[in-house]
């Protein structure tokens, strides 16, 4: 039984720009056409009940031409690749060889060229841990071999058990040798990891999680003294947030980040974002390293190849902090920007290669924005998911070691015990050690939770926080209390106080705080919140710094086709004889009549000392009426105002598919985006016709 699949692709785009800079009146126009061809046929072969023959290739071919201020240029670029699997399963094994060939040429520079010979072979006894060899054969190399060659192979085993309920276990080791065939460089780098989790409840009272994790690197160089090596980082936790404030903020933990799969999608999306508010917020993608470490790359991995003018438009900023990343006190400080990263295909996945001056710190972000509408063929790529990040060191040939090995450990326990039913006890146990550096978290906590009658509860808590590394200890206790009432089941409020004593090196902070919160569903569909707080401050210098803070939020939902808010924040902070504050008005409402039509607004004001206030507002609609039709039509439009230099941003974009015949497309879209401020003024047009055919 055998499937022949393929498409063929034709785009062609005109881009027109005029952008005047109202300081100096210089004018600047640019127009841009645009033919991208893009192919591919694809063989399935069942050639036996368990073994399966895949092959085929994908061709790419762009031309450009560019009209900037009276210059002409023309440009072409193409793109091959052939590829091949054989696999075979079973009920006890899995095996596989395969071939995978990406060629780029752009003109003007000669061809680039990735090779890679794969193999895979796993085993899965029944009761016994199961077991994956793979290897990769790979070389890099440009056509003359004058400019890059770069020979790599790979071997790598898995180990994974997970027979006992409860327990995990996991060990991999790597091989990987490389030689750069031009400078001379060779690196040997062996990597072995293991991991062990364990969870259970013992008594039906007594919960118990343990994890354990080794990491042992060498990596052993030689080279005539030129050139660079890659000495890859071993981070902790992946981290993430969509936030446009990347100077401020806790990022989360996001596991899939650094689990060593550069295939499988994590929730991180930087394709073209549906309309709305909020999408299009800045994607940050980070790294804990635990400790200081010096970086100079970091690899973004994605689930799928990508055209240039995709990957091309994708500018990185780089962040880095010292504090906990996960803490909302962490501050980031931007160290650079890549305007445009390497991109391309590499072993079994597709990565953005980005390299920046070295930075020594704890974590390491980057910020990217999605995919804009206004880029060519965007409308194809609603997906675009980030699989992987990884961060290396690029250290200089004169200044590197011969031998480079390093070793991690990191180990925690927590245990959690129901002492009475009002009342329970927590232990939790980090020991973190790298490089001989050892540094350990313990935290002994009790607390205690009493429902007083139908209307009031209390809760309390007291413990201790231990932390040791080289260069300092800390001690700290923690206390709270807190009441509860609920008079009715759509009202209920809270009051906490918090504090925290501290001994570091002998000197003393300490803080408390008080909040009160609201909450109530007035009507069905109507809900109001309401917080307010203090807390004060103590340094360990003796200064004492007062933070007030006010919310008072109201949604309402009168219709399921309607959502209306609105919510004002006001933040007071003195200290050292200085005072600030700042305030904030957010008001918001969509309407979707019905599922073809989404309409929203916004509208804020943002005011803080010594700072202009500043007004933002946004509008936008997007309009699909003809939902499983041959036509598909699309309208969208949003606009967006800012007071700071009285900035507003405007974007049209109607667009029509029409399905011709079965599994062929013709697409035409036209977007108009202009921006008018006190510094600039610019209009931009752009029209797109398409032509798809698969089978």
């Amino acid at each position: 039984m055998g499937l022949l699949s393929g498409s063929a692709e034709l785009n062609y785009n005109i881009f027109d720009t005029t952008s005047r800079d109202k300081t100096t009146g210089e004018t600047t126009k640019s127009h841009i056409n645009t033919l991208d061809q893009l192919y591919s046929l694809n063989a399935n072969l069942l050639l036996f009940p368990n073994i399966r023959f895949t092959a085929g290739s994908a061709f790419e071919y762009n031309t450009s031409k560019i009209k900037s201020n009276g210059t002409e240029s023309s440009s072409n670029s193409r793109m091959l690749n052939p590829h091949l699997d054989i696999q075979g399963t079973s009920a006890l094994y899995n095996y596989g060889l395969g071939y995978n060939r990406y060629e780029t040429k752009s003109s003007g520079s000669e061809a680039q060229i990735n090779e890679d010979y794969h193999g895979i072979l796993g085993w899965k006894p029944i009761d016994l841990p199961t077991f994956n060899l793979t290897f990769d054969k790979m070389r890099n190399y440009d056509e003359s071999k004058k400019s890059i060659n770069i020979a790599t192979n790979r071997v790598s085993m898995g180990v994974f058990y997970r027979q006992i309920r409860g327990l995990d276990l996991d060990l991999f080791t790597d091989y990987t040798s490389s030689e750069d065939k031009l400078s001379g460089i060779k690196t040997n780098d062996l990597t072995v990891s293991g991991r062990g989790t364990y969870s259970a409840t013992f008594f039906n009272r007594v919960n118990v999680s343990s994890g354990y994790i080794f990491t042992f690197d060498n990596t052993q160089m030689s080279s005539g003294g030129a050139g660079e090596f890659s000495l890859q980082l071993f981070p902790t936790s992946g981290l993430y947030a969509a936030s446009d404030t990347p100077t401020l903020g806790a990022l989360t933990s996001l596991g899939g980040l650094i689990d060593g799969n550069i295939t499988a999608p994590t929730t991180v999306n930087i394709g073209l974002p549906p309309v709305g508010p909020n999408t299009n917020l800045p994607r940050n993608i980070g790294l804990d390293l635990q400790n200081p470490t010096d970086v100079n790359e970091v690899i973004i991995w994605v689930d799928r190849n990508l055209p240039s003018q995709i990957y091309g438009y994708f500018a990185w900023s780089i962040y880095t902090t010292n504090d906990d990343p996960t803490q909302p006190t962490a501050a980031w400080s931007q160290w650079a920007t890549v305007s445009q990263a390497a991109f391309g295909p590499y072993q079994n996945g597709y990565r953005f290669d980005i390299k920046f001056p070295d930075v020594k710190a704890r974590a390491i972000k980057v910020v990217v924005s999605p995919l804009a509408p206004n880029i060519p063929g965007a409308n194809l790529y609603p997906d675009i998911f980030v699989t992987e990040m990884q961060a290396f060191s690029q250290v200089a040939a004169s200044h590197a070691k011969n031998s480079v090995t390093r070793i991690s450990n990191l180990y925690n326990l927590s245990i959690s015990t129901i002492l009475t039913p009002h009342s329970e006890y927590n232990f939790m146990f980090t020991l973190n050690e790298s490089d001989n550096i050892f540094r350990y978290d313990m935290v002994n906590a009790y607390s205690t939770h009493y429902v007083l009658n139908r209307i009031f509860s209390v809760t309390g808590s007291v413990g201790h926080e231990y932390t040791y590394n080289p260069s300092f200890t800390n001690n700290a206790l923690t206390y709270s209390a807190g009441l509860r009432a609920v008079p009715l089941r759509t009202l209920n409020e809270s009051l906490i106080y918090s504090g925290q004593l501290t001994e570091q090196k002998g000197r003393f902070t300490a803080g408390n705080s008080l909040y009160l919160t609201n909450n109530a569903q007035l009507y069905q569909g109507v809900s109001l919140v309401q917080s307010a707080g203090y807390s004060a401050n103590l340094n360990e210098y003796g200064s004492m710094e007062e933070n007030v803070s006010f919310l008072f939020g109201v949604s309402a939902s009168p219709h399921r086709t309607l959502a209306l808010g609105t919510d004002y924040s006001f933040t007071k902070s003195s200290g050292s004889g200085i005072s600030t504050n700042a305030s904030r008005f957010d008001a918001n409402a969509s309407y979707r009549p019905f599922d073809t039509l989404y309409i929203f607004t916004s509208y804020a004001i943002v005011e803080a000392s010594e700072r202009k206030a500043e007004t933002l507002q946004g509008y936008g609609l997007n309009w699909s009426p003809f939902p499983g039709g041959a036509v598909q039509f699309n309208f969208t439009y949003s606009q967006n105002l800012d007071s700071l230099n009285n900035t507003k941003n405007s974007m049209l974009s109607p667009s029509v598919s029409w399905n011709i015949l079965n599994r062929t497309y013709l697409d035409f879209a036209y977007a108009r985006f202009s921006t008018d401020s006190d510094l600039q003024v610019s209009h931009s047009e752009s029209y797109t016709l398409g032509l798809r055919k698969t089978f």
